[in-house]
């Protein structure tokens, strides 16, 4: 839990921000962290082959979590490096810029 014994801002005007990292994202915040659309997430949770590792209770579908380190691994597993992406479909994007 975060400690809110420190409740003085370094710099007088701006308040004090308190934030309790996350353990557990739901489906709409992986989805604003990853920057895709809740239909995305769906298809790669549906999807065979190495699914999006979401997991809810029994007997309900809603209400669906997914752990930090699970989504993390996940990603890792199933994302590429920009650097070896335009190598293999031979463009540079920035090369346009």
């Amino acid at each position: 839990m975060a400690d809110k014994s420190n409740t003085r801002s370094n710099n007088p005007g701006i308040p004090v921000i308190w934030t309790i990292e996350e353990e557990y994202y739901s489906i709409s915040q992986t989805c604003h962290l990853l920057r895709i659309s809740v239909n995305r997430v769906r298809a790669l949770v549906e999807r065979d082959e190495d699914p999006m590792p979401f997991r809810c209770f029994p007997n309900s579908q809603r209400g669906a979590f997914i752990h930090k380190d699970g989504l993390r691994q996940w990603i890792i597993r199933n994302t590429v490096l920009l650097h070896d992406e335009k190598i293999r479909s031979g463009h540079d994007d920035d090369a346009d810029e």
